[in-house]
């Protein structure tokens, strides 16, 4: 398929990504907005990087989320390549918004592709529009076609849909630095109106059920998989199997086998067979309802069942990969299958969106074997998916299974199988064709090769932690190889997607195929001029690896591996993860590595340091995200109302401004808050008696006590805040909640600071299973509740305090480092470890007469040299504060919501929005 849009501004990324260091004449300031980071919006985030733009990417949230971001970023202009609700008209007026919207000029609503699926069309585009206070109606600043082939919806929205946004978005950016002035008289002049284009669209309802619905006495087999393929990657075709509805995906035509409409006739690799009037169909795939206990795709024979299958006499279809009859003339469905060019072999495999099965990848691992054992070819080609060439372990299979972390286990060692048999083949050159996208493990499969090629429009996400996984697939043995030490630990750890040119600039990857050029071709062309160069190549190959101890390294690297994933694969972290991707969980804010790293820094090898926690931009998000669940619930009952009591006792002026700000922010979020001031004459039977009280009132859900106690009369803290009802004790300070800590169960109220500290360590996404934390301070407001904290979080916890000796030693060994020592400055920056996460919980006043107060607050980390050498680091003032205060709201709401619903501790009322 060919693109008809044109535009020098696409000629200039492979230019500007191998001259990075030279600064283009025209560079912007731009958000891209987005409702979700797919591939599409990936693959236009990463071009306006290279071209050296100043970027930033934010998921639009809500209406007043958009609101918010826009102005505090303040754009040149917005970029929305995916956005599924309409920007607030407000920010239109003030702000160039540009939308992409996947059809011709005219077409409106939200499943435009499956539209022009279902009604044959034969040529479909993209526009790249003016947002307006009217849906998909402002002027167009670009727009694109290509032809409608037989592909499904979701292989034409990554493919030939995400190549026309990023074909708009460079003839946008052409137009726009061509004019003088950027006024609405000088955009008139290179914009257009819909009237303007011959071809027109129209508005279209949402496709439901019924038009996609198969008739299968009626319907050919064309028609079945174009309804599938309208369908496909959502909703799915509904059809009853057997008293169930479940929805269809992945429509593959059958050329040999036929039977009787609507029955299956044949099964294969998970695969059902279906009859149609005039043949039959393959259906991979099969989704039970939403609500129900798998509402995901899976291979269609595991949703009905293998034994109901048998019962019924349908028997296994199978087929030799290495007998290519089907080719291109008898339609089937493969994942797996092999042909031969001269002395180049391609061993193909696709599967369903790049998920590798463990039998998958069993299967590829004695397929790679059995070619790697022809004699006459010198040169291997791994031909991956169109869409995706590998996006790793099969995270589906894995939620299905009955057992995730043992199934988890199997498929790594079984991918890992199949990247071991590249890596020890000394016969031939091995090379990966990665036309489509990969991520995670398959980046690191397709790496293993001795030569990787992608094409212009590949992505790679070559990284794991957002999973809560470290990773293997040997890559710490082939990574460092080819990018070095550096560059490995930043593309690892900072999570960031690479284009294609980026890839290559680093040396990740080999060659990059233009997309004006056939894919494939290129490819077959490439592999044979290796082949004519066999024997040198191979001779310099095997005497590589011998002199490098090969077979030693990688046994080290993949043990190293291994073990840290298994560690991983019994962590809930992993698990709750692995389950909100499955599940398709509403993501509640911008992943925190979107937000604060750049594209590319991995390009200049930059150390990534300093990036400020800051806890009053997470405080504010909290207090949104808390005000929405209070909203939330108070739908299911209105008269749910969170109260609060803070008790305090004398008048510290500190303790009075702590107070306000908490009954501030209480009123702010939705919480009754109580204030109640005793004097400083108050003894401890009239503050016991004024707690008990407090427990026994229903409309108080949460009691803190202010400290420190401003009294003349001397009062057990401790014995106080034991008289706080354990179920009220929203700053967990109670020996009942502090022992419920101690013991694991982190299901209740979490001491606030601590609380505050774990959560902007998590906000950072450093991988705490396994890491070295060490915590300095063992008070129960702070250091002795953190290192407990993040001890049941799986982390390996040093605790020290003033005896401990050989402090800095520690310091320096801390992936994670929190303090709450009460002395400034105690820790220097010279301590701190290379990309360590710090969290300074200290707050203390030094004299400084150049402040009106005359003094100031600094922490007990030196920050100024300790940012040089943190990964993240938080600020004092503004980091741990602000976000214990909404620790405390949350305690709070999360006690409430128990209690009136009468679910105490029960994640499903005790969630957050």
């Amino acid at each position: 398929m060919h693109f008809r849009v044109y535009s020098k501004a696409a000629g200039l990324l492979r230019n500007t990504v191998r001259n990075h260091s030279v600064q283009q004449e025209r560079d912007h300031h731009i958000l891209v907005l987005s409702t979700g980071y797919n591939g599409l919006t990936q693959r236009v985030h990463t071009l306006l990087a290279d071209k050296g733009h100043d970027v930033k990417f934010r998921l639009a949230i809500s209406p007043e989320n958009i609101r918010e971001t826009v102005n505090s970023i303040n754009p040149d202009f917005v970029i929305c390549p995916f956005l599924q609700q309409k920007i607030p008209d407000d920010v239109c007026k003030n702000k160039l918004c540009l939308v992409f919207h996947p059809g011709i000029p005219g077409d409106g609503g939200p499943h435009a592709i499956d539209w022009a699926i279902l009604n044959k069309e034969k040529e479909w585009g993209g526009i790249l529009l003016e947002a307006t206070d009217e849906l998909d109606a402002g002027d167009i600043w670009a727009a694109g076609n290509f032809p409608m082939g037989s592909d499904s919806k979701a292989s034409i929205y990554r493919r030939y849909m995400t190549e026309v946004a990023v074909d708009c978005v460079n003839e946008f950016l052409e137009k726009y630095d061509s004019l003088p002035e950027r006024t609405p008289e000088y955009t008139k002049t290179v914009t257009k109106k819909i009237g303007d284009f011959e071809v027109q669209g129209k508005w279209r309802d949402p496709a439901k059920q019924n038009v996609r619905k198969v008739n299968w006495l009626e319907d050919s087999t064309e028609d079945v998989v174009r309804k599938i393929n309208s369908s496909d990657s959502a909703p799915g075709v509904a059809h009853e199997f057997f008293g169930r509805k479940l929805f269809m995906y992945g429509a593959h035509t059958e050329g040999l086998l036929k039977g009787a409409p609507a029955t299956i006739i044949a099964k294969r690799k998970g695969a059902i067979c279906m009859g149609t009037k005039d043949g039959a169909v393959w259906i991979t795939h099969l989704r039970e309802p939403k609500g129900s206990r798998r509402p995901y795709k899976l291979p269609a024979t595991m949703v009905l069942g293998e034994k109901q299958l048998k019962a019924l006499g349908i028997q296994e279809s199978s087929y030799n990969i290495f007998d290519n009859r089907h080719g291109n003339n008898i339609p089937t469905f493969r994942d797996i299958w092999y042909e031969e060019q001269g002395a180049v072999g391609i061993l193909h495999f696709d599967f369903h969106n790049g998920a590798m099965a463990t039998e998958q990848c069993i299967q590829l691992r004695q397929a790679y074997k059995t070619a790697r054992n022809k004699k006459h070819i010198k040169v291997l080609v791994l031909s991956g998916g169109k869409d995706f060439f590998s996006n790793g372990i099969h995270l589906n299979m894995i939620e299905a299974a009955e057992n995730p972390s043992k199934e988890s286990w199997k498929n790594i060692t079984a991918i890992n199988g199949v990247v071991r048999e590249i890596l020890t083949n000394t016969k031939q050159i091995t090379v990966s064709a990665v036309e489509g996208n990969a991520g995670a493990g398959g980046v690191f499969f397709a790496i293993a090769a001795d030569h990787v090629i992608t094409s212009e429009s590949t992505v790679l996400n070559p990284h794991y932690k957002t999973m809560g996984l470290f990773g293997s697939e040997y890559s710490t043995y082939t990574t460092p190889k080819r990018i070095g030490e550096e560059k490995s630990n930043l593309i690892r750890n900072q999570c960031l997607p690479l284009s294609a040119d980026t890839a290559k600039s680093i040396g990740l990857t080999d060659e990059v195929i233009p997309k004006c050029e056939g894919f494939d071709h290129a490819v077959i062309a490439y592999a044979q001029k290796l082949a004519n160069n066999h024997q040198t190549l191979l001779e310099a190959k095997v005497k590589q690896y011998v002199r490098s101890k090969a077979d030693q390294a990688m046994v080290l690297s993949e043990s190293s591996e291994l073990r840290k994933m298994y560690d991983n694969f019994n962590s809930s972290v992993y698990h709750t993860a692995r389950h909100n991707f499955v599940h398709k969980a509403c993501v509640k804010e911008t992943p925190l590595h979107l937000v604060d790293n750049n594209l590319n820094d991995c390009l200049h090898a930059t150390k990534q340091r300093g990036i400020i926690l800051n806890g009053n931009r997470f405080a504010a998000e909290s207090k949104q995200d808390l005000k929405q669940w209070i909203q939330n619930l108070q739908k299911q009952d209105p008269t749910f109302l969170p109260g609060l009591a803070i008790v305090q006792v004398g008048d510290y002026g500190d303790s009075n401004v702590y107070v306000n700000k908490k009954l501030q922010m209480a009123e702010e979020i939705g919480i009754k808050a109580f204030h109640f001031k005793l004097s400083r004459e108050t003894t401890s039977t009239q503050l016991v008696h004024t707690l008990e009280q407090l427990n026994a009132e229903n409309h108080i859900h949460g009691v803190m006590l202010q400290l420190p106690l401003d009294c003349k009369y001397d009062i057990d803290v401790n014995e106080a805040l034991d008289c706080i009802s354990p179920t009220k004790d929203v700053d967990a300070l109670g020996a009942t909640n502090r022992g419920l800590i101690l013991g694991g169960d982190l299901n209740g109220a979490l001491t606030c600071t601590p609380a505050a500290c774990l959560e902007l360590i998590m906000k950072s996404g450093v991988m705490i299973q396994g890491a070295r934390a060490v915590v300095i301070g063992r008070s129960v407001v702070v250091g002795g509740i953190v290192a407990e904290l993040l001890k049941w979080h799986n982390a390996t916890v040093i605790n020290c305090h003033e005896h401990t000796h050989n402090l800095q030693e520690e310091v320096k060994a801390a992936d994670i480092l929190v303090v709450g020592a009460g002395i400034p400055n105690y820790v220097q920056g010279s301590w701190v470890k290379e990309g360590a996460v710090v969290i300074d919980a200290g707050i203390n006043l030094i004299p400084d007469k150049s402040k009106k107060s005359g003094y100031r607050i600094v922490g007990d980390v030196e920050f100024s040299t300790a940012s040089k050498k943190a990964s993240y680091i938080t600020p004092v003032p503004g980091g741990v504060g602000p976000m214990t205060v909404q620790m405390l709201m949350k305690n709070t709401v999360k006690t409430a919501a128990s209690k009136h619903f009468n679910e105490y501790r029960q994640p499903a009322v005790a969630q957050e929005v």
